[in-house]
């Protein structure tokens, strides 16, 4: 029995690179979920998790999308349901720490160019909204892009 004031946030993390070759360093997403959140009023920015994809190969960018949650007209942001009742909708959507975001025209989710090895980014909510307690779940897909 879920408790009526605790909303429960899940993360899956995939992963894939943008060439068939397997490099010697295999890149790593990793998604951390805040604990704890409360049901009822959330603001606009509330951090939600946070991810770090990281590839130490040779690349010129990182990419990532939402394909489970059902997407906005704008990049990466989304709209999560409730998995005890689909009517309950969380949206959020995905930030990148310190990097620029480049806009590719017929491109779900966020394309970030860098050579970086690592790309932070977090999970926030996007717009006040009142959130029913629920469990909702986010896959999230990074995808190192290759030269």
């Amino acid at each position: 029995m879920m408790n009526k004031k605790t909303m429960y946030l899940t993360a899956v993390a995939l992963l894939a690179s943008t060439t068939q070759a397997r490099a010697a360093n295999s890149p790593q997403l990793v998604l951390q979920m805040n604990q704890g959140l409360q049901a009822g009023a959330i603001k606009d920015g509330t951090k939600l998790g946070r991810g770090t994809l990281v590839s130490y190969d040779t690349h010129t960018g990182f990419q990532l999308r939402s394909e489970s949650a059902v997407s906005t007209p704008r990049p990466g942001h989304y709209v999560l349901t409730g998995n005890q009742n689909p009517l309950h909708t969380l949206r959020v959507r995905l930030v990148p720490k310190q990097l620029a975001v480049t806009r590719l025209p017929d491109t779900p989710g966020i394309t970030v160019h860098t050579s970086e090895d690592r790309m932070v980014f977090d999970i926030l909510a996007d717009g006040y909204q009142l959130v029913k307690a629920d469990i909702y779940s986010i896959t999230i897909n990074g995808v190192v892009l290759l030269p």
